[in-house]
C-alpha cells in the first residue's frame, strides 16, 4: 500500500503571494496547502521545515528555503517549499532528506520536476509497523523496572520524538503542567515566531506525554502541528488538540484554546484550567525524580553496558509508566465496592492529596472512572 498521496512545490510570487507551482499527481485536493507549507513569517528565516494537517485525513511535511537572486522580477529573493502529503504523520520524517535536497534543486533549477515525479512513482511501500502510534498497546513499562525491562524505541533526531530530551530541557519543571493538560485533553496552542520546525517538534513531544498502554474510552490527543488563521473555524469546533502557530493574533482568540504557550509561558483564562498551568512543589519533586532517573541510567550505561539507545528514550518511558500506573490504579479502584481513593493510594499513583486534587477530579470526570475522592 502506498501511503504517499502527493508531492508539491510552493513558491512565493511577488504579485500573487504563495502559489502552488507544481503537484504530482495532478487533481489532488490540496486544501490551501500553500499557506501551511510556507508559514506566515517565513520570509524572516533562510530555511525551515513544517509539519501540518491537511484536511481531515492527511498530514504534510514541507521544507522551505530562501536565497538571494539577481532578479528584479523576484525582487532579489527566491522562496520555495517542497512538501509531501501522507496518510500518517508517523512516517513523514522518512521523507525529510529528499525534501531538503529537492528544495535546493528547485531554487537553483526552477521548473525541473523529474525527480519529484520519480520519487512519487518509485517510493517504496512503507512497512505498517512503522506507522503504529506511539500510544499503541506495546509492553507495559513500570518505573520500578526501568532498568531491567526497558522497552527500546528507535527515534532518530529527524523524527519528532528524537527531540524529546531537548523538549524536557527547554520546559524544565513546566513539563508537568503540560502533562496535566494533555492528559485532560485540553486544547493546547504553542506560539513561536519562525522558524516553526522546532515548534512542530514540541507539539509532537507534548502529545507523547499522554502515552499509555492502558486502553481507555477517550483516545489520545492527536497533534495538529502548524495551524494558521484559515484553521480558526475548524479549531473552534475541535474538542481537543495540540498545535502550534506563528501568528500572535491567536492569543486574543481565547475561545479557540484552553492553554496558550508563548515560548515557555503557559497561560489560561479559564478558572478551571488556570490552576493546572502552575508549577507546584510536587511538580518539582517529580522533576527531581526524573533527573535522578537520568543520572541512574547514565551510571548503568557505563557500569554494566546498558544500551545507549535506552538513554535516548527513557524520558518518554518515564511518562508512559507514570500514566500506566495512574490509569491502572483508577481502573482497579473503580471495580472496588466502595470506589474511594485513600491518600495512600494517591501517593502510589504519584499524586499528592492537596496539590493534585483539581487535576485528579477532572481526570476522573473525563474518563468516567467510578471513583470517589476522600473528603478533605
Amino acid at each position: 500500500k502506498n501511503h504517499v498521496v502527493a508531492l508539491f512545490v510552493i513558491s512565493f510570487d511577488t504579485k500573487s503571494g504563495n502559489v502552488v507551482e507544481y503537484c504530482v499527481p495532478s487533481g489532488v485536493q490540496l486544501n490551501a496547502v500553500e499557506f501551511k507549507a510556507m508559514p506566515s513569517g517565513s520570509h524572516t528565516v533562510s530555511e525551515d521545515f513544517v509539519y501540518f494537517r491537511n484536511g481531515q485525513d492527511l498530514y504534510g511535511l514541507s521544507c522551505f528555503k530562501r536565497i538571494q537572486v539577481d532578479n528584479q522580477e523576484e525582487r532579489g529573493v527566491r522562496m520555495k517549499s517542497v512538501g509531501i502529503l501522507c496518510k500518517h504523520f508517523i512516517t513523514l520524517h522518512l521523507h525529510m532528506p529528499f525534501l531538503e535536497s529537492e528544495v535546493v534543486k528547485q531554487l537553483n533549477s526552477p521548473g525541473n520536476y523529474q525527480r519529484l515525479q520519480e520519487y512519487f512513482t518509485n517510493n517504496i511501500d512503507l512497512n505498517e509497523s512503522l506507522i503504529q502510534p506511539y500510544g499503541s498497546n506495546t509492553s507495559v513499562l513500570k518505573v520500578r523496572l526501568l532498568i531491567s525491562e526497558y522497552t527500546e524505541y528507535h527515534y532518530s533526531i529527524t523524527h519528532p520524538a528524537g527531540c524529546f530530551s531537548q523538549f524536557i530541557k527547554f520546559f524544565g519543571v513546566k513539563i508537568f503542567p503540560l502533562w496535566r493538560l494533555i492528559l485532560l485533553q485540553k486544547k493546547i496552542l504553542f506560539y513561536s515566531p519562525p522558524p516553526v520546525g522546532i515548534a512542530c517538534y514540541r507539539v509532537y513531544c507534548c502529545s507523547l506525554l499522554s502515552s499509555s498502554s492502558i486502553s481507555l474510552r477517550e483516545s489520545q490527543t492527536q497533534p495538529q502541528f502548524y495551524v494558521n488563521v484559515a484553521d480558526i473555524a475548524e479549531l473552534s469546533s475541535t474538542k481537543t488538540y495540540v498545535a502550534c502557530t506563528t501568528e500572535k493574533v491567536f492569543e486574543s482568540k481565547k475561545n479557540l484554546y484552553d492553554a496558550f504557550i508563548d515560548i515557555r509561558n503557559i497561560s489560561s483564562t479559564s478558572p478551571n484550567i488556570e490552576p493546572l498551568t502552575k508549577v507546584t512543589s510536587e511538580d518539582r519533586k517529580r522533576f527531581a525524580a526524573l533527573s535522578q532517573l537520568r543520572f541512574s541510567i547514565r551510571i548503568h550505561i557505563f557500569r554494566i553496558g546498558l544500551q545507549k539507545s535506552i538513554y535516548k528514550c527513557f524520558r518518554i518511558a518515564f511518562f508512559r509508566a507514570m500514566n500506566d500506573i495512574l490509569f491502572q490504579k483508577l481502573t482497579d479502584i473503580s471495580s472496588n465496592p466502595d470506589h474511594q481513593i485513600s491518600n495512600s493510594e494517591l501517593e502510589e499513583m504519584g499524586l499528592y492529596p492537596g496539590a493534585d486534587k483539581v487535576f485528579l477530579t477532572q481526570l476522573i470526570e473525563l474518563y468516567n472512572f467510578n471513583v470517589d475522592l476522600q473528603p478533605d
